[in-house]
């Protein structure tokens, strides 16, 4: 019950996140802030995609470059990357 429900939040969080990446770079792709947040959104994206609790090792390379690309959005943040995170 509890994986469906973590399922559930994680497929709703990436849906909303990669609307508001969409959002802003169809409104603010002229902007550097907006180019800047529509990435950080992809990012966040990326981040709920491989922390949701079916997301299992070994990585493939398309689980790899989520990784990385989730890893160095959170980075750029300030706070501690996914991999680290999980050891």
């Amino acid at each position: 019950m509890l994986s469906q429900i973590n399922l559930a939040l994680g497929a709703g969080s990436t849906t909303l996140l990669l609307l508001l990446k969409v959002l802003l770079f169809r409104d603010f792709r002229a902007v550097t802030a907006g180019r800047l947040g529509s990435a950080f959104a992809l990012g966040s994206a990326a981040h709920a995609v491989t922390a949701v609790s079916g997301f299992t090792l070994p990585a493939t390379p398309w689980h790899a470059a989520l990784i990385a690309v989730s890893t160095g959005n959170v980075a750029a943040a300030g706070g501690k990357g996914h991999v680290a995170a999980e050891n």
